[in-house]
């Protein structure tokens, strides 16, 4: 699905703040994994190149490479992870917001049948007035 087709996600704010891996990170850190989620929303397909100086390109030319890099090693300490990693190590993700993805293209799925399903409805109904309609003398 397109990026187009989902400018907003949903944001629960509780929820990220009572996250205990969230709770650890320094404000610079936070603000970089708040961002990634931003342009991983945005991304196509969700995941972002596993690669530190991409990354921080991707996300902001405002700070530091230095900077981006500890916030990093915050974001991504081993067994503390809160980015998922492609089984090749190329990419990585969040679940929640991948699982967003498939749900809303399920949901414009479905509408794109109800649209059509009404679509065709309507225009039955529209040829059977036709027939019917007596002509204007």
């Amino acid at each position: 699905m397109s990026s187009n087709l989902r400018p907003w996600y949903k944001w629960w704010p509780k929820d990220f703040i009572a996250d205990e891996k969230v709770q650890c990170l320094s404000p610079l850190a936070e603000l970089v994994y708040r961002r990634s989620l931003d342009i991983m929303w945005q991304a196509n397909d969700g995941h972002l190149p596993n690669v530190c100086l991409k990354l921080a390109n991707a996300l902001s030319n405002k700070i530091s490479e230095d900077d981006f890099k500890k916030a990093w090693n915050e974001i991504q300490s081993e067994g503390f992870e809160l980015f998922k990693t492609t089984e090749d190590g190329k990419f990585i993700y969040s679940q929640r917001l991948l699982d967003q993805m498939k749900a809303l293209e399920r949901i414009r799925e479905k509408r794109v049948k109800a649209g059509k399903k009404g679509g065709k409805a309507t225009a039955t109904a529209n040829a059977k007035q036709v027939l019917h309609q007596t002509p204007i003398k």
